[in-house]
């Protein structure tokens, strides 16, 4: 909620939610709920005067009702009948005049109770001002200052249309209300005297006349008594009974003073987020992350994948025999996966650098290849296997030699001991015969690493 304009007093409502339409009811609800509210501030003054009589009204009915028992007791139980016409006469004018009475202590209640309200509500407003005092038996100077203060409040009303509210025609419009307001005011107070004067007076005669019953006989004082009691009360109850209608009409008649520029609208659009705003940090945030990934993959990155980077790091100096692909499934204790699926990608690049290594050296006579790596665990058992094995597929002979005499594999691969060996060669224990073991492919041999020597270096590097 915010001021849209001061000097009109003009406020704009807005609800923000997920569903346009919860929020235009929300927004809708608020203002008529403030018009309600308005309303009701305004009547509460004659409100408090209904309640008022609403709870005189209660005690008079059971004085009213009370009389009538006892006049009908005391007829019943005295056998009293009276037609005396001066007792009439008598009790007739003794009624009008506490009728009077009623009247005048009943305005004098209204009255006190006006000014209650307007001592307790300093700020009271005009409107409600007017409408307190339409439910009173004002004298004609006060019903005439109430239609001069009305005139004039319809006249700042059609001026606000014109001009604004700071002019000097409104401000001269409000000086003369704020006047006629106090002038009603002390005539307000001025009719109170009056009316407690007249009271006064109508209480002395009616004392008189009260007198005038003191001689007559025991039976028709108290039979004058009773009836003047029920005379009262029931003039007292049907007096409360048009004052309440008077006011119950006077609390009908207020309106709100609220008015509904505009009735809100279900939003076509949403007020936020910014579709354009999520997109632009949208966008910069997935650049961002983007950028962090590739800067952290790049640092990250130690491994070769190509033969562009082999080529690029060893500046074309060494030739490529070929590419073997890391092996997904499951490696088999033999290593020798070339026999399994023949005609699999990784056969395939074993039998790439088996026709590869013909180009090298296609001269007769026996060919050593050596295959080694900077660590262990780098794949140079699962290597060797199987290179051997495509190369005894297409009939040559092949012999694998173990030399790793540090962490012998080959034996393991082809499920054999290695109680003799290369180290076992090298120091003469055993002939080459004798070391040479057969494989389950024809013309595939290999000679163990034997039992692990202290010295694998010196034996590795002798003339043997």
């Amino acid at each position: 909620m915010k001021i849209v304009n001061e000097q009109s007093q003009s406020i704009s409502v807005s609800v923000k939610d997920f569903v346009p339409s919860k929020a235009a009811d929300i927004a809708n609800a608020v203002v008529e709920e403030y018009q309600i509210y308005g309303v009701e501030k305004e009547s509460e003054g004659s409100k408090n005067i209904l309640a008022f009589i609403d709870a005189q009204l209660n005690n008079v009915f059971y004085d009213l009702k009370a009389s009538e028992n006892n006049i009908e007791s005391f007829q019943k139980s005295n056998n009293y009948i009276s037609n005396n016409v001066a007792k009439s006469t008598s009790i007739s004018r003794f009624s009008t005049v506490e009728d009077q009475l009623l009247k005048l202590e009943l305005d004098e209640m209204i009255l006190s109770e006006l000014q209650k309200n307007l001592q307790n509500n300093k700020s009271i407003d005009t409107y409600q001002l007017i409408s307190l005092l339409a439910g009173t038996e004002e004298e004609s100077s006060i019903r005439s200052i109430t239609n001069e203060l009305q005139k004039l409040l319809i006249e700042k009303e059609n001026l606000l249309y014109l001009v604004t509210p700071n002019s000097d025609a409104i401000k001269q419009a409000n000086f003369q209300i704020e006047t006629q307001k106090k002038l009603l005011i002390e005539s307000l107070s001025s009719y109170r005297n009056k009316t407690k004067f007249k009271y006064q007076n109508l209480k002395e005669k009616s004392n008189k006349l009260a007198a005038e019953f003191e001689p007559q006989p025991d039976k028709d004082m108290e039979y004058s008594r009773l009836m003047r009691l029920f005379s009262i009360n029931e003039k007292y109850y049907t007096l409360l009974l048009e004052k309440k209608t008077e006011f119950s009409i006077s609390n009908a008649g207020y309106v709100s003073k609220t008015i509904i520029l505009e009735k809100a609208n279900v939003a076509n659009s949403p007020v936020s987020p910014s579709k354009k705003t999520a997109t632009t940090i949208g966008l910069l945030c997935a650049f961002l992350l983007s950028f962090i990934v590739i800067i952290i993959r790049y640092l990250l990155h130690d491994q070769i994948i190509s033969l562009n980077e082999i080529t690029k790091q060893t500046h074309a100096g060494v030739s490529i025999l070929g590419i073997i692909p890391s092996y997904d499934k499951d490696i088999p204790t033999s290593q020798l996966v070339v026999d399994k699926n023949p005609k699999s990608i990784m056969a395939e690049s074993f039998r790439s650098i088996r026709t590869n290594l013909q180009f090298i050296s296609n001269d007769p006579g026996s060919k050593i290849i050596a295959l080694t790596s900077t660590i262990s665990g780098e794949g140079k058992t699962f290597v060797a296997l199987n290179l051997a094995g495509i190369i005894a597929y297409s009939g040559k002979k092949v012999v694998i030699i173990d030399l790793d005499m540090r962490k012998p594999k080959i034996h393991k691969g082809f499920g054999t001991n290695n109680e003799r060996g290369m180290s076992t060669l090298l120091i003469g224990g055993n002939t080459i015969a004798e070391c040479i073991n057969k494989s389950t492919l024809s013309s595939l041999d290999f000679i163990t690493a034997g039992p692990i020597p202290p010295n694998p270096s010196e034996l590795i590097i002798s003339k043997k």
